[in-house]
C-alpha cells in the first residue's frame, strides 16, 4: 500500500487543483497525480520515472499523442470529468511536475526502528558489576 502525500513522500506540491506526490514505487522514483478534493474511493495517476519521456518531448512541450489518451483513461479513476478542462488539468499537472520527477533522488535506505527496551540486566560478582546492558523486546521473544 502506498500512502499518497504521507511522510514517505519526497515532495508534495500543487499545480492548480491537482496534487503531485513524489514517492518511490518498487524502489524507483514516481510521481502520483490526483485531484486536491477527490471523492473517497478514487485513485491517482502514477508516472514512473522511466515513463516520463512519454509525456514530454525533448523541447519540453507535451507529447499530446500520449498525454491526451492516457489522461482520458485515467480521469474516471481519479474522479475527474472526461472533458476538455479535466484532461487539460491532468496533462498540465504532469508536464509541470516532470522536472521535479527527473530531479528526484533514489529511495533512501530506511533505518529499522529500534526495539523497545523492556529492562536492564546487570551481572554482579562480589558486589562488583561485571557487565550490564538493556534487554529489548526483540531479545525477549527470541
Amino acid at each position: 500500500m502506498i500512502l499518497l502525500g504521507g511522510e514517505t513522500a519526497w515532495r508534495v506540491r500543487r499545480v492548480g487543483q491537482m496534487v503531485l506526490s513524489y514517492q518511490w514505487l518498487d524502489g524507483k522514483p514516481a510521481m502520483f497525480v490526483y485531484p486536491e478534493n477527490r471523492p473517497e474511493g478514487y485513485g491517482a495517476l502514477c508516472i514512473p520515472l522511466e515513463s516520463a519521456h512519454l509525456w514530454a518531448k525533448a523541447d519540453g512541450y507535451p507529447n499530446l499523442e500520449h498525454a491526451i489518451p492516457t489522461a482520458m483513461k485515467a480521469a474516471p479513476t481519479m474522479g475527474v470529468g472526461v472533458s476538455k478542462p479535466g484532461i487539460h488539468m491532468i496533462v498540465d499537472a504532469v508536464i509541470e511536475g516532470i522536472p521535479d520527477l527527473l530531479r528526484m533522488p533514489p529511495e533512501p535506505q530506511r533505518q529499522p526502528k529500534a526495539s523497545p527496551v523492556l529492562g536492564e540486566l546487570a551481572i554482579k560478582e562480589g558486589g562488583r558489576t561485571i557487565s550490564e546492558r538493556e534487554i529489548t523486546a526483540d531479545e525477549a521473544t527470541a
